[in-house]
């Protein structure tokens, strides 16, 4: 009993011995803890994103890789909820649980529901859609479990993502290529509205009042800037779609309808 007490009487004492502009992760001295201030004033819990394979846990300002051209810290919409959501949806008559954290979505396939959705596809397509379920208006990020993928594009069948903001549809040839990028990760299909603060001065110069979006597919938390395969997408805007780069220029897409792309994107609707 007296060593314990005089163990803690020697942490006590190297604490408060600690100057008030110690440096966080200063050793303190003779026991190997770390100071860290800020640790026991932190009030504002982590998100934590549920995938179909993982807990991923995030604070809540997280560095991301960004569409080229966008800096690369974003954060969650203000506006957006935090609370999980969960629901059902039908894909190819099997029923698979969906989930939402935030602004991502994400379905749980097993592997005999993987075998019956390529059995009962039609039309050479399977398609997600993320856009008409109750709770999930915010949405702006689809997770699929890569082995799904990989198994459509095995069966030839292409995929159809819905999302609110729009429609992306993966060839079995894109799926094919994305899927053979980095590690057994899952992948996020992303198409949301660009915050301004996300565009550099130039950008934002050249939009003027513009409807900007954001594209990408990611591997994991990893950005798949180029694939040789495009994929098509679809706004719920109307009007001529641009190619928004860093450098401020602008290059037509398309005039109205479908457009494609190779990669990371932002893009401009007037």
């Amino acid at each position: 009993m007296k060593k314990r007490i005089a163990f803690f009487l020697a942490v006590l004492m190297s604490v408060s011995l600690l100057p008030v502009n110690a440096a966080e992760g200063t050793q303190i001295a003779g026991i190997g803890i770390e100071w860290n201030p800020r640790a026991a004033l932190q009030t504002t819990p982590p998100s934590v994103w549920v995938t179909p394979s993982a807990v991923v846990v995030l604070p809540r300002r997280t560095r991301v890789h960004s569409p080229r051209g966008t800096r690369g810290t974003q954060q969650r919409p203000a506006n957006a909820p935090a609370a999980a959501v969960t629901a059902t949806a039908t894909i190819e008559g099997v029923t698979a649980p969906i989930g939402r954290e935030g602004s991502i979505a994400s379905v749980e396939l097993g592997t005999r529901d993987i075998r019956s959705i390529v059995s009962n596809a039609e039309g050479g397509s399977v398609s997600f859609d993320f856009s008409g379920l109750e709770g999930f208006s915010y949405v702006r990020e689809a997770r699929v479990p890569r082995l799904a993928l990989q198994r459509f594009a095995d069966a030839g069948l292409a995929v159809e993502i819905i999302l609110p903001r729009g429609t992306v549809e993966l060839s079995a040839d894109a799926i094919s290529e994305i899927t053979g990028h980095g590690f057994n990760a899952n992948i996020t299909v992303a198409l949301s509205a660009a915050p301004a603060g996300l565009l550099n001065s130039r950008q934002r110069n050249a939009v003027q009042g513009d409807a900007v979006y954001m594209f990408s597919v990611l591997s994991g938390r990893t950005a798949i800037e180029d694939f040789a395969s495009p994929v098509t997408v679809t706004l719920g805007t109307s009007g001529q779609v641009f190619a928004l780069e860093a450098s401020g220029d602008l290059t037509r897409l398309t005039g109205a309808g479908p457009f494609e792309l190779n990669g990371s994107a932002v893009v401009v609707v007037r």
